[in-house]
């Protein structure tokens, strides 16, 4: 170490000692190393807040509709519904999928597939075309369920909305 003694000089009755100087390379290089520790505790609530998990919703509104019969089918109106997230994009599109078929009751379709995309502006979707199958059934109605698929969603778990179909 090539630190300097320096005398002390006796200002009252305690011993005299020597007193070890610190060059200015020691204190700069001090200095220095402590710098990145300030940034990363200044920079870590910042990238805490910004890993928060993002959040999604999906809703069917209305939630409940009513089908009107024609010729061999009972048909609804467009199923539209709303998505949102707490931050990020929305995904592109959302599926559709219905309660089991009834026999003699229900069976819930849509002949279009089972996706529609999602307007990027306002996060609305419809689903058309979807119908029940069986005419005139016994306390006909079921369910169809939309979703966001794991691959579509960013990393956002949207859960699912749930319609009731009656006729």
């Amino acid at each position: 170490m090539n630190d300097k003694i320096a005398e002390s000089t006796q200002t009252d009755s305690t011993p005299t000692e020597p007193l070890r100087t610190l060059r200015r390379r020691t204190i700069l290089a001090g200095a220095v190393w402590s710098v990145p520790a300030v940034g990363v505790a200044l920079a870590t609530p910042a990238a805490a807040a910004a890993s928060a998990t993002a959040t999604g919703t999906i809703v069917f509104d209305p939630n409940q509709y009513r089908g009107t019969r024609a010729n061999d089918r009972v048909k609804f109106t467009p199923l539209t519904g709303l998505i949102t997230v707490s931050r990020g994009s929305l995904p592109t599109r959302v599926f559709i999928n219905f309660s089991d078929p009834s026999p003699g009751r229900v069976d819930l379709r849509r002949d279009a597939g089972r996706y529609t995309t999602v307007n990027q502006a306002t996060g609305r979707f419809q689903f058309t075309g979807v119908y029940n199958a069986i005419v005139g059934g016994d306390n006909p109605f079921g369910f169809a369920y939309a979703g966001v698929e794991e691959a579509d969603s960013g990393g956002i778990t949207f859960g699912y909305a749930t319609a009731e179909l009656i006729g």
